[in-house]
């Protein structure tokens, strides 16, 4: 297994840059669409997306046993994670869901360890560790701090992480084996089918979207087709290199989504988000050059 360098680290990088976009995105829209809505219509939207580019590679042959697997890490990835994690955002704020998602690599690098698909490095743990409390220092106090019924958000974040975590140690196996496009467009079907009756249970048939704003409405299309470029960028990158070096971009992402919040509020860049990108790139840098 590789490291990453050259096409596979701009791969690890956009996924970075895509969960963080995708985060604010969800957050904009889940009050107006619902979190079982807004998980779903991602999800098709997504799909509808990547089917196209998995035409081309859908011709090989596929055991019953791989695209069981295939099925179940994509129902856990799209239906679990996705749902989970919009759940989280009803009860705490997207900086503060982030930074719980944000433990991804820690968990990846530990459930890779664990399973004896990476080696052990003190090295690597210290730098994603650093990754991580980054993460919490660039978001802020502000959305660290205590809310009504956190614990429900917290729980929901966290699950989702973890999830996250073995999903990405799994998926190398499968997209060496049949290809990026494939598992992608393969892994993402059985979700969307799972989450309409899902969708049906939380919103009703037809769901009552009339008061949906415009805004809300294209942050849902964006999310989709972010979800469908990320994912694909994913298993891609983790076809060539170990899970817990590309699971170390996710770092990028709370990153991301406050930067944005400064670039589209108007918000003040701190020295105290300064120091957190500064503890994020460096992480990222150690765990780059760990072996």
């Amino acid at each position: 297994m590789s490291r990453l360098r050259g096409a596979t680290l701009a791969a690890a990088v956009a996924v970075g840059v895509f969960i963080g976009a995708t985060t604010v995105a969800s957050k904009f829209a889940v009050e107006d669409v619902g979190p079982a809505g807004l998980t779903f219509l991602r999800y098709a939207i997504a799909l509808l997306c990547l089917l196209p580019f998995a035409a081309f590679s859908m011709w090989r042959r596929i055991s019953l046993a791989d695209l069981s697997v295939i099925a179940i890490l994509g129902v856990a990835q799209f239906a679990l994670l996705a749902g989970l994690f919009h759940f989280s955002l009803l009860f705490i704020p997207a900086g503060r869901a982030a930074v719980i998602f944000a433990t991804i690599p820690l968990l990846t690098l530990g459930i890779a360890t664990a399973l004896g698909r990476e080696p052990r490095s003190l090295i690597k743990t210290l730098a994603v560790l650093a990754c991580v409390i980054g993460v919490a220092v660039a978001i802020g106090e502000r959305d660290i701090l205590t809310h009504p019924n956190a614990w429900i958000g917290d729980l929901a974040a966290l699950g989702s992480a973890l999830i996250g975590a073995v999903c990405n140690v799994l998926y190398g196996t499968y997209t060496r084996r049949h290809g990026a496009r494939s598992v992608s467009a393969l892994s993402m079907a059985p979700a969307v089918i799972v989450l309409l009756p899902v969708l049906v249970l939380f919103e009703g048939w037809p769901p009552d979207w009339s008061g949906v704003t415009a805004p809300a409405w294209a942050a849902v299309v964006f999310s989709g087709f972010a979800s469908a470029a990320g994912f694909l960028l994913l298993t891609w990158a983790l076809a060539r290199a170990a899970a817990s070096d590309v699971a170390a971009f996710f770092s990028l992402g709370p990153i991301v989504a406050t930067t944005l919040g400064v670039g589209l509020l108007g918000e003040a860049v701190t020295p105290q988000f300064l120091l957190g990108v500064a503890l994020v790139s460096s992480g990222l840098w150690v765990a780059l050059k760990a072996r």
